[in-house]
């Protein structure tokens, strides 16, 4: 189970919890549909935790359109969204007087969304040739360049459906020990990986199709450079050897929902935390996984008891981990009912 630490209402429903150990600084992001306007909007909240979790104060808020995803930067203090209106939207100085905002976009969005984003330098903790990488609902994947004012340096068409209509690119995450190679993820089922010194049009190095529906979440490990996890709307969370992708390295767990986020523990290595839909958050333990044995679900919250019935929908999910704080937090966010959350796992 996850203790309740404290409970927070959002402005707009919810779907992005990102927390930055540096500032120790938690961000959260709303997307919504305006039903009079029609307009997507959405904002980004960004706060510091006090009392062990107990409360959040709030030191910047923004509207923007709405967003899809949030990340930080591997260092210093940027903030990059993911937004409604086809733009990634970088924010520097966040909780400062005057934050500064770099709007990276593509020439030619054609009503597109930015769904996801991922920047390069998770574990290099550089500026220098630091790049984020976008992907859209147009199925086209596009990396800004963030030295040179987040200008355009690659772009390309990456999934579509057989007839060449585009599929949503719901995921894209840069391999963070060799930053040259993108992963992406799409409705169409199809798990793909790129090689940035290549030219797109030669087409992905690799695609794999073990999963059974969409793949809208991936994220690789920072303490293990072969390993990454996927997860998808078939309920399947997968963990893969980048060097033999045939198969997953364990049977896929199955856990009641949607896998909208992944994020491996900060410091152990075999522990996963997922944002599951309909099955709220959940973390999971590799440890004792193998060929035979899926990953182990250790403990989980929902505001119900039964799986795949939780339906405010988790969907943003992260560890809040800092010698501040006793042992990891958990920070959440819920859809439908506009709830951001500060969780403290508990054994089973």
């Amino acid at each position: 189970m996850m203790e309740v630490l404290s409970v927070h209402d959002s402005d707009f429903t919810a779907d992005c919890a990102e927390y930055n150990k540096e500032l120790d600084l938690v961000a959260f992001g709303t997307y919504e549909l305006d039903k009079e306007s029609g307009k997507r909007i959405g904002s980004i909240l960004v706060g510091a935790l006090e009392d062990e979790g107990r409360d959040i104060k709030w030191v910047y808020k923004d509207q923007l359109p709405g967003v899809f995803d949030l990340k930080w930067s591997g260092c210093e203090n940027y903030l990059a969204s993911a937004n409604a209106d086809g733009k990634c939207y970088i924010n520097k100085d966040i909780g400062f007087k005057s934050p500064k905002m770099i709007v990276a976009s593509s020439d030619d969005l054609d009503d597109a969304f930015c769904l996801s984003l991922d920047w390069n330098n998770r574990v290099s903790r550089t500026m220098s040739n630091a790049q984020v990488a976008v992907s859209r609902s147009d199925g086209c994947i596009s990396i800004f360049d963030i030295a040179s004012d987040a200008t355009v340096n690659k772009e390309w068409e990456a999934h579509c459906y057989f007839g060449g209509a585009p599929a949503e690119t719901w995921i894209v995450a840069f391999d963070c020990f060799s930053t040259n190679i993108l992963a992406s993820g799409a409705d169409d089922g199809k798990l793909k990986m790129w090689d940035l010194r290549i030219d797109a049009s030669s087409g992905p190095t690799r695609v794999n199709n073990a999963h059974d529906a969409g793949v809208c979440s991936i994220q690789f490990s920072h303490l293990n450079e072969n390993v990454f996890a996927t997860g998808s709307y078939d309920h399947q969370i997968r963990v893969w050897d980048k060097r033999k992708m045939k198969s997953p390295l364990y049977p896929g767990e199955d856990v009641g929902g949607g896998v909208w986020r992944l994020k491996w523990h900060p410091e152990n290595p075999s522990l996963l935390l997922a944002a599951c839909m309909r099955s709220g958050f959940m973390i999971l333990d590799c440890a004792n996984a193998n060929e035979s044995t899926p990953v182990e679900i250790i403990t989980e919250f929902r505001e119900t008891e039964e799986r795949g019935s939780w339906e405010s929908l988790g969907y943003g999910v992260d560890w809040v981990y800092k010698n501040s704080h006793s042992q990891a937090l958990v920070v959440g966010a819920s859809f439908y009912n506009r709830k951001l959350w500060v969780l403290e796992p508990k054994e089973s």
